[in-house]
């Protein structure tokens, strides 16, 4: 039996205030599309984002792969 007892669609979150994105620099790679998806989605949907870069100690140059998100206040 699945999880649900076969209802249909269930919600995956209800009640939501505040998305928090995280992308790893690498290990795995950072994948723009994919970050600014998240993040176009919470905006069309009024939610407040957060952008967390994690693993920047294995990125020689953090400031621009943060410069863009910043500039859009994130």
């Amino acid at each position: 039996m699945e999880p649900g007892g076969g209802r249909g669609v269930r919600a995956v979150v209800a009640h939501v205030d505040q998305v928090i994105v995280v992308g790893a620099t690498q290990e795995p790679d950072w994948d723009p599309y994919l970050v600014d998806r998240f993040l176009a989605v919470s905006e069309a949907t009024q939610l407040q984002a957060v952008l967390v870069i994690n693993k920047c100690d294995l990125l020689l140059d953090r400031e621009s792969l943060a410069r863009p998100y910043r500039a859009a206040g994130y």
